[in-house]
């Protein structure tokens, strides 16, 4: 069926599509720029909880730097390392015995304590296994030697050292190394540590499948996530997700949607911590966090369009009802008296302009019929007369021009 432009209906039809087109478009537009500020709403505040966490990590690092200069500060250590550097074996149990009994107690992460003469062979340890062995070659043995106070990174600890000197800058007479286990660390992250301290509201408004977690240089994870209880040290999970490789191979920081190291879909930030070549995450399933908004959206989308749709639909039926279907009615009506047909009466359902029209066409239908009828009824007459009468008949017809008179023969009858 195809449908006339020229028709009032078709006309009607042209102009609520036009008129859908603007809000249509409009929605549409809305959509997209709600989706993508949600989505940039969502990047900044996981970079901000990343950036939060850097700081607690960077203070957390401090801290045991704090630690490990303060023990380096100690008389007792001082003023015995020189002897138990020469071989002084008394001195050496003394130092071992003062580390064990009253430096490990201070701090519950503090794993070891280790004290190495000049050349780098252990003199005293909380580890009486250790003693004897060389650090010469290890890394936070040079480093402290060479540059000052160092982190390393080993494992699931973290090695600090530290050079003790006679004076300021003087003769290296050893080096301390303060081995702290990352168990600290672990619930900073994961929000245990606000929790055993007494806070009432630690985890609100985290979502359920939010992960904050550590990975090292060799894209191992080493502090739990929110999702894993604890890291099997064995067998540690490996990492090799977008932010990990950008942060290892780029020292950059990112924030975006990717595919997590559990085949997820999740949205996430990082940080980078350069001094030891760690990564942290900070991601959440996307499914939990952009999913919802976006259906929301999607949803008063649909009701909107809808709605609109629904009053533009409604606007146009009653158009059509009180409009158009009137006139097409007259339409068919006026080609029906046209044809003849005298007794056509359209009924009336309104008061406005079609009523009115509706009402003129039928006092004008009801006018033509009552003519009509008047000049059956005066031909009637007029044939009667011609009939009966028994005499020639002229018609005298007058020009109105020239006003002449002319006779015209009728007929003639006789009887």
């Amino acid at each position: 069926m195809k449908l006339k432009l020229n028709t009032l209906f078709a006309k009607a039809l042209v102009a609520i599509s036009i008129a859908l087109f603007p809000p249509l478009v409009s929605f549409f537009f809305s959509y997209r720029s709600s989706e993508q500020h949600l989505r940039a709403r969502l990047l900044d505040d996981l970079a901000v909880i990343a950036d939060a966490h850097e700081s607690y990590i960077y203070l957390f690092l401090e801290g045991l730097k704090n630690r490990t200069v303060d023990f380096s500060s100690d008389g007792y250590i001082r003023e015995r390392l020189p002897a138990a550097s020469r071989g002084d074996r008394v001195v050496q149990r003394e130092l071992t015995a003062h580390l064990i009994r009253n430096k490990k107690p201070v701090d519950s992460t503090l794993d070891g304590i280790t004290l190495t003469a000049p050349d780098g062979i252990i003199i005293a340890s909380t580890d009486p296994t250790a003693k004897g062995a060389s650090l010469a070659a290890s890394e936070s043995f040079l480093l402290a030697k060479q540059h000052g106070p160092s982190l390393v990174a080993a494992g699931p600890w973290i090695l600090v050292s530290m050079p003790l000197r006679k004076g300021f800058n003087g003769e290296l007479i050893g080096v301390l190394i303060n081995r702290f286990s990352l168990s600290r660390l672990q619930d900073v992250l994961t929000g245990a540590f606000i929790r055993n301290s007494g806070a009432i509201s630690w985890n609100a408004g985290k979502p359920q499948s939010m992960d904050i977690y550590l990975v090292n240089q060799e894209r191992f994870m080493i502090t739990s996530s929110s999702t894993r209880a604890t890291i099997d040290e064995t067998s540690p999970p490996v990492v090799n997700t977008l932010p990990v490789t950008r942060c290892l191979s780029e020292s950059k920081e990112v924030r975006t949607f990717y595919t997590d190291y559990r085949g997820i879909e999740v949205v996430g930030a990082s940080m980078c911590i350069p001094i030891l070549r760690w990564t942290l995450v900070v991601e959440t399933a996307a499914d939990e966090v952009f999913a919802p908004p976006i259906r929301a959206m999607r949803r008063n989308t649909l009701v909107a369009t809808a709605v609109v749709f629904g009053v533009l639909g409604g606007l146009f039926f009653l158009f059509f009802r009180t409009i158009v279907d009137p006139l097409r009615r007259m339409a068919v009506a006026a080609g029906q008296v046209a044809a003849g047909m005298r007794d056509i009466i359209i009924p009336v359902k309104s008061y406005d302009e079609v009523g009115g029209l509706a009402r003129s066409f039928n006092e004008m239908a009801m006018q033509i019929e009552h003519r009509t009828e008047q000049l059956r009824t005066s031909e009637e007459k007029y044939r009667t007369i011609l009939d009966n009468i028994n005499e020639i008949i002229y018609r005298v017809r007058i020009d109105a021009g020239t006003l002449e008179q002319t006779l015209e023969f009728v007929s003639a009858q006789s009887t």
